[in-house]
């Protein structure tokens, strides 16, 4: 192994990027919500999904790039990898420059008079976009994380200080003049990468490559967003905006238990990527191993304080929502399953497992959407849907281990630790919660502020050290060759 590829390090980078941007993100949310008046804050809500929604026309290239890159790294192929960026570098700006276009020629009635109205910022804050998009590909392939945090933190950081200053004064537009300038500052962070491959004309065949590489992830990425969003849409259609709102209120209890995986993933499929040529199957499945009893424990600590939390929360600081709390409290252990699934979906993107890990999302999706269906035809209103969302999940994660198994030729004990991975500790936090569940008692009828409540989320929370100081035992052994 490289002496200048330290995972250790590169975990902490991409926590900490992705910590500061979420958190920055969250605020910019906020301040955007405070400032604008209600009809520009639906205008620049608009605007940021067709962001996230045109985003994806890198037809999945910006996923794929980088794990491609990371491999031909490993060997010393540098023509290999010099090929694979100017691949990159056509195929999503060359897109992106599409749909900047399109943007700025297409008529009103085509593309909606909130985006005509602010094509012209749109299309220079999608294209600074897609350049962040871009650079960051190429230094996930170099495994170059400290950049990427630190482009991360600029854009943050930038971006919400802009705004902050133009919103008062320029509204909707100059929160895209904000977004504008950060993406665009945060890829000159890292944008001097650039220079390592220069730029020249290749051909179709290394294109087609990519493309076709790419193309899998894309339509992964797009039944991900289906798999989290199906029941919130099939809520708001067949039972109205209250329901939904009712249901919607999950999100944020759920946030943080999808935080970790998520900020990971980028790491997880470049790393598994690298390992698979570099290191021997032995090293490669302790590692996965490794990350797993990791990334599940602290999901099953944080989502059994929030579980015991979310009660006072909601009767404290949004009462009009303690009907949502059963529901809130089905989805968050839905989240858990769902979230765990993140690690062995990268592991199986980075070994070209693509193709099988679509059928097995497809799959999820197709029975999530029934049993979504069949829960609202009963009666069984928004929190049927609920147990829809955690019978599914949990249903995702069995399917997956059980590919996954298959796929890589896996004996039934690896594929056994794999799942008790994430069963144990979720097990071992669901037992803590009911044993110290007789506190909860005292401040369930009263203010969160009560000491209990402090000493029932403290005792929970240090029930889980004893699980990660033997992780960390753990991954001090060394790895098998």
């Amino acid at each position: 192994m490289s002496p200048n590829y330290n995972l250790r390090s590169n975990t902490l980078y991409a926590l900490t990027g992705g910590f500061v941007i979420g958190i920055l993100g969250l605020a910019r949310t906020f301040l955007v919500a405070h400032t604008l008046p209600p009809d520009d804050l639906g205008e620049w809500s608009l605007l940021q999904l067709i962001l996230v929604y045109t985003g994806f026309c890198h037809l999945g290239v910006a996923v794929a790039m980088p794990n491609e890159i990371v491999a031909r790294e490993a060997l010393d192929d540098r023509n290999g990898s010099k090929e694979l960026a100017h691949s990159g570098l056509t195929l999503i700006l060359g897109t992106g420059i599409l749909v900047a276009a399109a943007c700025l020629i297409l008529p009103r009635e085509i593309i909606g008079g909130t985006l005509a109205k602010y094509r012209v910022l749109f299309a220079l804050t999608f294209l600074a976009q897609q350049s962040f998009l871009y650079i960051a590909a190429l230094l996930r392939g170099l495994m170059r994380f400290q950049l990427i945090a630190l482009g991360q933190v600029v854009f943050g950081a930038g971006s919400i200080l802009m705004m902050a200053y133009l919103l008062p004064i320029m509204g909707v537009r100059g929160a895209l003049v904000a977004m504008f300038a950060g993406n665009l500052t945060a890829a000159c962070v890292g944008g001097g990468v650039i220079q390592r491959y220069g730029y020249k004309v290749v051909p179709l065949a290394s294109l087609k490559f990519l493309f076709v590489a790419g193309f899998p992830l894309l339509i992964s990425a797009l039944i991900g967003t289906g798999l989290q969003n199906i029941d919130r849409v099939l809520v708001g259609r067949l039972l109205g905006k209250q329901s939904l709102g009712y249901y919607s209120v999950s999100n944020v209890f759920i946030m943080p238990v999808m935080f970790l995986p998520s900020v990971l993933g980028g790491l997880l499929m470049t790393h598994f990527s690298r390992a698979a040529v570099m290191e021997s199957d032995g090293m490669v499945k302790d590692h996965l191993l490794r990350f797993s009893w990791a990334v599940a424990i602290v999901l099953a600590i944080v989502t059994a304080c929030i579980y015991m939390a979310s009660g006072g929360i909601i009767r404290q600081f949004i009462p009009k929502y303690q009907s949502s709390l059963l529901t809130v409290r089905i989805l968050l252990v839905g989240s858990y399953f769902y979230a765990s699934t993140l690690v062995l979906a990268n592991f199986l993107i980075a070994n070209k497992r693509q193709i099988g890990l679509l059928w097995v999302q497809g799959a999820s999706l197709t029975i999530l959407g029934g049993l979504c269906l069949l829960a609202i035809m009963a009666g069984a209103s928004y929190e049927g849907v609920g147990w829809a969302n955690l019978v599914t999940y949990f249903i995702y994660f069995l399917m997956l281990a059980v590919y996954a198994k298959h796929a890589m030729g896996w004996d039934l004990s690896f594929a056994g630790r794999m799942m008790a991975s994430f069963l144990v500790p979720f097990g071992y936090m669901a037992g803590s919660y009911y044993l110290c569940r007789p506190l909860e008692q005292k401040w369930a009828s009263g203010s969160i502020f009560h000491w209990s409540f402090f000493l029932h989320l403290a005792l929970l929370a240090g029930s889980g050290l004893p699980m990660a100081l033997a992780a960390v035992r753990h991954a001090r052994r060394p790895s098998p060759v």
